[in-house]
């Protein structure tokens, strides 16, 4: 209410972007701790070099810069689509064709 385009798509695009970073570090989480787990799981002897496999932390910047692009990149089509000119226009059509009762109630919000 009252918040202007840039403001608008600057909130889209940061709830967008922390959730996409959100998903990255579980992801990282999941590796951290499931790599071990698979290791340990592995049959012995079946598997070479298996004392070598390891988490990188440099693999695990890169995934968390891919997450905050991919964040910005999917926020911002649908952050610019909903803040369009033409949505006060439809809202204001859908109000002229609210009945009578419902349009005096909700009045007051436009």
């Amino acid at each position: 209410m009252g918040a202007g385009r840039w403001r608008l798509i600057r909130q889209l695009l940061t709830e967008s972007t922390l959730l996409w970073l959100a998903g990255g570090a579980a992801g990282g989480v999941l590796a951290i701790w499931g790599v071990p787990a698979l290791v340990a799981m592995a049959p012995e002897g079946k598997l070479p070099r298996v004392e070598q496999i390891r988490i990188d932390v440099w693999v695990l910047a890169f995934t968390m810069g891919i997450s905050l692009l991919t964040g910005i990149a999917f926020g911002l089509a649908p952050a610019l689509r909903v803040t369009q000119r033409q949505l006060r226009e439809s809202l204001m059509k859908a109000r002229a064709v609210l009945p009578g009762g419902m349009r005096d109630s909700v009045a007051h919000w436009w």
